[in-house]
């Protein structure tokens, strides 16, 4: 290993949030299931409503479930990322859409897919080749095609991620 960048504090933070939102998710779909709901005049939900409202907030729930799974995974390995001779390997990135929330698992980001290296403010951003990277294929179509370096960094470190990435990359 030649480089390990250590989780920080927001990423506990960012898991506390996902299993907040995901416990209130799992409550809700257990109360429109189980429950008799009351509209606003008076009549009883219809069953047709409440599928309709259980499939949709059932695959936001799975999504923030799933994601509460990798980010608990990432906390325990205790790294957001390690840069070795094969690449950034065990680390992953976050995408939102609407009420979905997307953790996804990238084992290695090879060299070779590292198009361009670049500063964006305090945060170290590579943008990619989507097919070079090495991840689940049912969600490579969810990995963004910029990375994020800085995750869970402070703005010293910049410099030093650069460096050891510029050993191995043409940036």
């Amino acid at each position: 290993m030649i480089y390990e960048a250590k989780n920080k504090f927001t990423v506990w933070i960012f898991c506390a949030f996902l299993l907040a939102i995901t416990a209130i998710g799992w409550y809700g779909l257990w109360f429109i299931n189980t429950k008799t709901i009351h509209m606003e005049d008076g009549s009883v939900m219809g069953n047709d409503f409440k599928l309709i409202a259980s499939a949709v907030m059932g695959a936001a729930v799975l999504s923030w479930t799933f994601s509460l799974v990798t980010v608990i995974r990432q906390l325990i390995s205790g790294c957001a990322f390690t840069i070795s001779e094969e690449g950034v390997c065990n680390t992953y990135c976050a995408v939102s859409f609407l009420a979905f929330i997307f953790v996804i698992p990238i084992k290695r980001i090879p060299y070779s897919a590292i198009k361009e290296l670049r500063e964006e403010g305090s945060a170290l951003v590579a943008t990619l080749d989507k097919k070079q990277i090495e991840v689940f294929p049912a969600v490579r179509f969810l990995v963004p095609r910029e990375y994020n370096f800085m995750y869970g960094q402070t703005k010293s470190k910049v410099p030093e991620i650069r460096s050891e990435l510029s050993k191995y990359t043409k940036g």
